[in-house]
Order: C-alpha cells, then sequence, then structure tokens
C-alpha cells in the first residue's frame, strides 16, 4: 500500500519544471522508477522521500495522504 500522495509528488515536479529524467538524476533513480511513483506503481524508499522533501521544501508528513 503507498502512504504517499502521488498527485502531489507529480504537482510538485512540474511546478518546479522538472522531468522524469531530471528528477531521477536528482534522486538517482532512472525515468521509468520515477514514473511508477507518480503512477503508484512503486511504493517511494524513505531515502528517496528525504530526498523529495529536501528538494521541493516540505515536511515528509505534507507528501503523505
Amino acid at each position: 500500500m503507498n502512504l504517499i500522495n502521488i498527485d502531489l509528488l507529480r504537482r510538485l515536479r512540474r511546478q518546479n519544471r522538472l522531468s522524469l529524467t531530471a528528477l531521477g538524476r536528482i534522486v538517482d533513480r532512472n525515468k521509468s522508477t520515477i514514473w511508477r511513483y507518480e503512477e503508484g506503481i512503486l511504493v517511494v524508499p524513505t531515502d528517496v522521500l528525504f530526498k523529495l522533501a529536501d528538494l521541493y521544501q516540505v515536511s515528509i508528513d505534507s507528501l503523505r495522504k
């Protein structure tokens, strides 16, 4: 079960004008993996979640559902 707000993840990426590839480089994942996170196919690992929160300057709690 994915406890992350995947719609918010996509919105934050787009608001920051990042492509799937660019975000993947930042968090050390490929664009297919980022897409799978945003589609809810894969659960976002804790280390990536921390990187995303830091990048977007939001709390971990705000990324949760």
